[in-house]
């Protein structure tokens, strides 16, 4: 998307090649905080400006399993699929600069155990698991369980959408699956990304987007 010809995106690959280990750029990049993206600094302002907004707001999942799936697996491998991802351990707070900045935290995000549950508690899970996050800053944006009843397992997921989109699920989920097999899974970049926008938004190409989105869409909410 931000490369518009082919040359352009060739040219990009290659100056990739010289950063070195995308690995090694991940670690780097989650050892500091990064300003927001664009899209993150809208959903900040609507959420702090305007606190009954849908906005503020969640992406959920809860699914259930008949007692075939393993409670116990399937928490281990939830786990281990969280902790594949970065984002998910993500703050936001105000740097000694007054900006306000998100950085990897270790730990931030709890170890998920299964609990137990009765039947009649089973039936209210929908309506009692998704709430408001009522704190933004410093704070944990996820939420998760592993229930298991007399009857069935349940998984459930929230996670605010500062973090992630809908879409994002899939990824997740894929691993969870991965994870509940038995199989590695693939490094997540998310920081080495964010590393990456920062330093095109420093060269000016916020304003090259917004330039070419403009000539090509006009007065569309380009961001």
């Amino acid at each position: 998307f931000q490369k518009h010809t082919p040359q352009a995106i060739a040219n990009a690959m290659a100056e990739r090649k010289d950063l070195g280990s995308v690995e090694d750029r991940e670690m780097a990049a989650r050892k500091v905080p990064h300003r927001l993206t664009p899209l993150q600094l809208q959903m900040m302002d609507l959420q702090l400006f305007r606190p009954g907004t849908t906005m503020w707001s969640n992406t959920h999942f809860l699914a259930r399993f008949d007692l075939s799936v393993d409670a116990d697996r399937l928490c281990a491998a939830l786990n281990k699929s969280f902790r594949n991802h970065p984002s998910l351990s993500t703050a936001f707070f105000f740097d000694d600069e007054g900006k306000l900045v998100q950085q990897y935290v270790p730990g931030l995000l709890k170890e998920v155990k299964v609990q137990d549950i009765r039947r009649e508690t089973a039936e209210m899970l929908p309506d009692v698991l998704v709430m408001p996050f009522d704190k933004l800053l410093n704070a944990c944006l996820v939420r998760a369980g592993v229930y298991r009843s007399p009857d069935h397992v349940y998984l459930f997921m929230d996670v605010h959408h500062l973090l992630m989109d809908g879409a994002s699920f899939g990824v997740i989920l894929g691993d969870m699956v991965r994870a509940y097999k038995e199989e590695e899974l693939e490094l997540d970049c998310y920081f080495a990304l964010l590393a990456e926008e920062e330093a095109r938004m420093d060269k000016g190409a916020l304003d090259t987007d917004r330039a070419w989105f403009q000539q090509n869409y006009g007065d569309e909410d380009w961001c």
